[in-house]
């Protein structure tokens, strides 16, 4: 089991829900935020709402889903990435989920 942790501008939701479902994705869970940013260091972190200060509507987006439909997922994301001109990419990260309670 791998989460599957990604951020977007809102006025990508439609083509996110889109590339989830494309890769297999069907539980996920979207959360609306405020990103901001104040100057940048350098670091890829620092440039995580693009390269523009200010504030940002924001989603981040996770599930716990398959290793096998996470790196799909990120597959089609970064492909929409490539095939965009926007300054503010789609973020995608997959981490380990060393624990569960939960069992099917």
């Amino acid at each position: 089991m791998k989460l599957l942790f990604i951020t977007c501008l809102q006025d990508f939701k439609d083509e996110i829900t889109q590339l989830m479902k494309q890769a297999g994705v069907s539980v996920y869970s979207i959360a609306e935020m405020t990103g901001i940013r104040n100057g940048s260091s350098g670091n890829m972190l620092d440039d995580w709402f693009g390269v523009q200060d200010g504030l940002y509507n924001s989603l981040m987006i996770f599930s716990f889903t398959t290793e096998e439909a996470a790196y799909r997922a990120m597959k089609h994301i970064s492909a929409y990435n490539d095939s965009t001109e926007s300054k503010f990419p789609v973020r995608v990260f997959i981490m380990p989920v060393e624990a569960t309670n939960y069992s099917n």
